[in-house]
């Protein structure tokens, strides 16, 4: 919109580009993220070398902040016969004969986005050529972040943003080891794929959803928020290209269903699930699951869906009873795979899982989540929606022993195969898979330990084959086959058992969210262990490798039964019976000097002797297997939820044009704005649940090749807060005492300005209200009313307010005149991320011209009375008055009201219109529409004419100047002059005057 003469310095950017050449890590399987400066700027699952596209220019807060990134990236997963990119090759200038194919190494090579390897994403990189490169030193097991290998400056570069250092560089990726050992259980998985994935869910909204639950909200609303989040994820998933087949049903009626989900779909579906009734009736298993099978039945033949998932959420056991029976047989062919579909059964406050175990094939246990906690039950749908897989930590161990490139090279036939086999199932079973990256700056001794301190595992060349053997502490003893010690074959040289002093009562487990990447922590307590003590004895273990929290659970409440029990402990020197024993094996103690008689307990370290002694010495410790098992009630995990929400778009948006006071801060000259220029001040709704959330602003521009792109115009606007109206506001010079309802936001502080109306009201039927005093303790403020181009008017309860600031009212840096199309994107920010540009839905309205219209006139008045009651009858003529106002001088303070006149703006006049208006509000007709230059006008009984019957008069006043009319106009209703006949039964007859006085009439 122009700037104030003489102009304001324009603030100088720098935008930096650079091509480089990254190395990640030893060869991977895929690409799952990557992120610049910890924030995601692509995400996805690259199986393939190809090129990335990427656009975020407003990630770091665009132009004025620190700009954001731009351009391609090429893949190169290190396949044997690995040709480099040409990016690559152009880069570094030389033939491509002499580029090596850097082979045996996942890397990314950043550019300008110029070269593209294949025809689509994805597509794999044929050919011969190259040779291999280098060593990372890294070598990774489910993921790993990148390290810098290489740079090379070039034009048509990578774009950086707009500081001069480079952000820290993450690269997740994933690469499943020891195929080599067990194919099938090499991969433990965490979800599903992002391949074409079917979609169904049971949801339950029986009577007792409707309970209340720690959060203060019942099942059924924590069901619902868990819902959204899940349409979320699949929003994005969706706004990727994926296909998502998805349908829904209710335990008792109502289903929505949408093959190939769109984002119209998912708006249907958020529609769906808010209109889940409270006061809901039983539980019946077997209607929901009717739907889905017939739904998964449908396309039983469809070859393009990889993944078909079930989600079967209840909180109760079925009613009847043998509906659980009836739901199961109707199932079937989902539940043996005949139709391959992951059942999953979800239990929602319930512990008996007896019943959804009959709906359920996954390789897991069934959920128990808490109904006051939808984070819990989100999470269990999302993660069964990508393509997550762990490592399975045998396999890892197996690799690191014999890897010959970068492990210790051990001979395979040195290696016990069939106990890393059986560990690996094991671990495959309980779904115990870990994502752990090995330095080259340690060991592999030490990252081995590592592995085994994870799953509680020892690794020991096994006395009778001399193999190394891979054992794991599990409950797997065959007790009456365990060998006994006793005073008959061994020597006890030492034997203690812990005090309860000794003991621990809480673990704490760290563990690795992949979501952040941050490290988490969650514990478990012996509540009865608490109570002997006296008080909390804490202990810390830092299991890194684990990426689910309800592994770190299981792993807190393997530790704590370790931990809180006060076992025995002894050394003992045993005969060479014992010869073939091992680490986890158990034997049995019999010992009657300290009252032992066949205690089972563990070997957890044996000495086989040595030249110098035979003797065989076993460190044992009392199996905590054999202890009867305890009881636990988790620690109550508090009422606070994360208030970090995922970015959805903006469903509801103004393009507010400007009043003068706002354009004049704004830099812009009001004595030389002229009709029809204008600008434009973008406001949206926050759609969000979190009251951090912030937006960028992109305007669609054209290009000079003809085309349009969209370009950042405004960056980080906080979203305003919004409220209600608690009760009938009317209209007044000033407003005390209010406190709004409903409030989502920072509340209201002093120069604060309300804009007050509901959504479907024009602009210009919005009114403006300063906040001019807060009380720190009621929080109830104080408004000056209708206040720059706006009126006071009488609102009722309810009424939408927008708590607006300074920065809420930044225009757009364009220049615009009245009537021009603008089409904006509002990009949304939260915590937890920035919505993709192709997420985001197009709002377009036109620019409307207010900043160069006068002001309304203000303190408008019927003989003498601001608010005349409209039910009054004055004296006629009755003296219209009202004062000037001008939106040149009113750039500093905002005039109240009822204030007196300010020198008028030079060519102002004002239009006075009079209408008669019936009892039921509507117009009955206009009876003077004039313009004058004064500031009062005189009403007389004979203007009435014709509608004399109407029952009120109303007067509203515009100023006028240059043939615009000012944005508001301020009225006055009163009642209107009445003539005889006075008949009784006639609403308009005067009851002030005595029947048969005939009222005066002027110029009648």
């Amino acid at each position: 919109m122009g700037g104030k003469s003489g102009g304001d310095a324009k603030m100088i950017v720098t935008r930096y580009y650079l091509s480089g050449h990254w190395g990640i890590c030893q060869k991977a399987d895929a690409i799952r993220d990557i992120r610049v400066g910890e924030k995601i700027i692509w995400k996805g699952m690259a199986r393939n070398n190809g090129t990335i596209n990427v656009a975020r220019e407003g990630l770091f807060g665009g132009m004025k902040k620190e700009g954001g990134v731009k351009g391609g990236i090429d893949v190169m997963l290190g396949g044997d016969n690995q040709v480099p990119p040409q990016s690559l090759i152009r880069r570094l200038g030389v033939g491509a004969s002499n580029v090596p194919g850097f082979r045996g190494i996942t890397s990314l090579m950043f550019h300008g986005g110029a070269y593209r390897d294949a025809d689509a994403y994805g597509d794999p990189i044929g050919g011969d050529g190259g040779s291999d490169y280098g060593d990372t030193g890294k070598t990774i097991f489910g993921m790993s972040l990148s390290v810098f290998a290489r740079l090379a400056y070039k034009s048509t570069a990578w774009y950086w943003g707009t500081q001069p250092y480079l952000k820290p560089l993450w690269v997740t990726v994933q690469r499943i080891p020891g195929t080599q050992l067990d194919e099938t259980t090499a991969p433990i998985p965490r979800g599903s794929s992002n391949a074409p994935t079917s979609l169904y869910v049971e949801l339950d909204d029986s009577g007792s959803m409707d309970e209340l639950t720690s959060n203060g909200k019942t099942r059924r609303e924590n069901m619902q928020v868990a819902m959204h989040l899940v349409l979320d994820q699949l929003a994005v998933q969706v706004g990727q290209g994926q296909r998502i087949d998805l349908g829904m049903s209710r335990f008792n009626g109502g289903k929505l269903e949408r093959p190939s989900l769109t984002a119209s779909g998912i708006t249907d579906f958020r529609n769906f699930i808010d209109a889940i009734p409270p006061n809901g009736g039983s539980t019946p298993f077997d209607a929901p699951i009717q739907d889905a099978v017939n739904w998964f039945e449908a396309t039983r033949n469809d070859p393009a869906l990889v993944n078909r998932i079930n989600f079967f959420v209840t909180d109760g056991e079925p009613n009847p009873l043998e509906s659980a029976d009836a739901a199961e047989t109707l199932a079937q062919e989902l539940l043996d795979r005949t139709i391959p579909v992951d059942m999953w059964g979800v239990n929602i406050d319930l512990a008996n899982t007896q019943f959804t175990e009959q709906l359920h094939n996954v390789n897991a246990p069934v959920p128990v989540v808490s109904g006051g906690n939808s984070a819990e039950l989100a999470s269990i749908i999302q993660s069964a929606l990508q393509d997550i897989k762990d490592a399975n930590p045998a396999h890892m161990i197996y690799e690191c022993l014999t890897d010959t490139d970068w492990g210790m090279g051990a001979d395979p036939e040195a290696v016990d195969f069939d106990s890393f086999k059986a560990a690996g199932e094991t671990l495959y079973d309980e779904v115990f898979g870990v994502a752990m990256a090995w330095m080259a700056q340690s060991s592999i001794e030490d990252f081995i330990n590592d592995v085994l301190a994870h799953i509680h595992g020892a690794i020991f060349p096994h006395p009778r084959t001399g193999k190394i053997t891979l054992k794991l502490l599990r409950d797997d003893l065959d007790l009456p086959n365990l060998k006994t010690v006793t005073p008959d074959n061994a020597t006890l040289t030492s034997f203690s058992r812990k005090g309860w002093g000794e003991t621990t009562n809480e673990i704490v487990v760290t563990w690795t969210n992949p979501v952040t990447e941050k490290e988490e922590t969650v514990f478990a307590q012996d509540l009865a262990n608490i109570a002997q003590q006296g008080g909390v004895v804490s202990s810390s273990k830092n299991y890194h490798g684990v990426r689910t929290v309800e592994l770190a659970n299981r792993l807190a409440e393997r530790d704590l039964r370790e931990e809180s029990a006060p076992l025995c402990s002894c050394e003992v020197e045993v005969n060479r019976e014992f010869w073939d024993v091992v680490p986890f094996e158990g034997v049995k103690v019999t010992w009657p000097e300290y009252g032992l008689n066949e205690l089972v307990m563990r070997v957890m370290k044996v000495n086989y002797g040595d030249s110098s002694s035979s003797a065989i010495k076993l460190s044992l410790v009392e199996d905590v297997f054999s202890l009867p098992l305890a009881s636990y009630i988790p620690p109550v995990t508090g009422e606070w939820e994360d208030p970090a929400q995922p970015p959805v778009p903006v469903s509801a948006a103004r393009l507010m044009p400007p009043p003068a006071y706002v354009v004049s801060r704004y830099g812009v000259d009001l004595d030389t704005l002229t009709h029809p220029d204008t600008g434009v001040v973008p406001m949206a709704v926050n759609p969000t649940t979190s009251e951090g959330a912030s937006y960028d602003v992109l305007q669609e521009e054209a290009t000079a090749s003809g085309t349009t792109s969209w370009a950042q115009v405004l960056g980080s606007v906080p979203f305003l807060a919004t409220a209600e109206l608690p009760a009938d506001t009317p209209a007044e010079v000033q407003t005390t005492g209010l406190l709004l309802g409903n409030l989502f936001g920072e509340e209201p502080t002093v120069e604060d300005l309300l804009l007050i109306g509901d959504d479907e009201l024009a602009d210009d039927e919005l009114e403006l209200a300063l906040v001019t005093a807060t009380d720190p303790e009621t929080g109830e403020i104080t408004l000056r009313r209708g206040v720059l181009d706006t009126v006071p008017v009488e609102w009722p309860a309810g009424t939408k307010v927008a708590v607006t600031r300074d920065f809420h009212w930044r225009p757009i840096p364009r220049t615009f005149v009245d009537g021009q199309s603008v089409t904006l994107k509002f990009l949304v920010e939260t915590s937890a991320g920035l919505l993709e540009e192709y997420e985001t839905p197009e709002f377009t309205g036109q620019a409307t011209s207010r900043a160069v219209h006068p002001t309304r006139p203000a303190n408008l008045r019927a003989f003498g009375e601001l608010y005349p009651d409209p039910d009054y009858y004055p004296v006629y003529p009755v003296e219209i008055t009202w004062s000037h106002r001008n939106r040149l001088l009113e750039d500093a303070i905002m005039l109240a009201w009822d204030e007196g006149d300010t020198p008028a703006e030079a060519g102002v006049e004002y239009r006075v219109l009079i209408e008669a208006v019936s009892s039921t509000g509507e117009v009955d007709g206009v009876i003077g529409d004039l313009v004058q230059t004064g500031t009062s006008y005189t009403l007389t009984e004979g203007f009435v004419g014709a509608y004399a019957a109407s029952l009120y008069v109303r007067v509203s006043v515009w100023a006028l100047r240059d043939g615009l009319q000012s944005w508001q106009a301020g009225s006055v209703l009163f009642r209107g002059p009445f003539r005889e006949p006075y008949d009784l039964s006639l609403e308009y007859y005067d009851f002030r005057k005595p029947y048969g006085v005939t009222a005066a009439v002027t110029g009648a």
